[in-house]
């Protein structure tokens, strides 16, 4: 972590633009696992997001995983590449291999927008939030789903 903080994400300041940094860091991350022991379950993520220089993401879906990723390798930038290791067991985020997808920006996705609530999430819990019906009154948003 420390090579990270201080020498990797560092590169291109320290260079005043000189020098580039294009590195891709693939970490499996997240609990929601049966069996998962304490060391095994913890989310980590935000410490890595207060690093200057590094570029976090995590996506929620294949096909986020996908786009993400091929940006992520043409990036200049370091970039932590987190993912959930709920998703990899997961029938519903099964998908065809896609053409070529790259995101444009590094920029969150709007799933479903809404009048009354926002929920704002990533990872595994996208799918989760996703899945909660559009109706729900404001009571119960913070219940279980």
């Amino acid at each position: 972590m420390m090579q990270l903080r201080n020498e990797l994400s560092v590169v291109r300041w320290r260079s005043n633009g000189a020098f580039k940094s294009p590195a891709v860091i693939r970490v499996a991350i997240g609990g929601y696992l049966t069996g998962g022991g304490l060391y095994h379950s913890q989310s980590g993520e935000v410490v890595f997001t207060h690093v200057p220089g590094l570029r976090v993401v995590m996506p929620s879906t294949a096909l986020d995983l996908c786009g993400l990723l091929r940006t992520a390798i043409r990036c200049d930038d370091p970039v932590l590449f987190l993912e959930h290791k709920h998703l990899y067991r997961q029938p519903y985020n099964r998908s065809p291999i896609p053409a070529l997808i790259l995101r444009s920006r590094w920029t969150a996705r709007v799933v479903r927008e809404g009048a009354d609530v926002s929920i704002i999430t990533y990872g595994a819990v996208v799918h989760r939030a996703k899945s909660r019906p559009p109706n729900s009154s404001a009571r119960s948003v913070g219940g279980n789903y």
